[in-house]
């Protein structure tokens, strides 16, 4: 069963949402931009492995940000 997962590196600004539970390297055989921020990545079969986000706090908001909004 697949689990999406999401790391965010708060420093550098960017995310990759794991479609598959593990993209191995050189998995990724096609990547296409959507635009100049959000890039998918695709097995040779093409399906979906996952989605790499740069300028994250824009599509995904800052970790300051989801802490304060959380209900106590």
């Amino acid at each position: 069963m697949n689990n999406m997962k999401i790391d965010r590196d708060e420093e550098l600004n960017t995310a990759y949402i794991y479609i598959k539970d593990r993209v191995e390297k050189g998995e990724a055989k096609k990547t296409i931009a959507v635009n100049d921020e959000i890039i998918l990545d695709f097995s040779e079969d093409m399906k979906l492995l996952g989605i790499e986000i740069l300028n994250a706090e824009k599509y995904l908001g800052s970790a300051e940000k989801r802490k304060v909004a959380r209900p106590a």
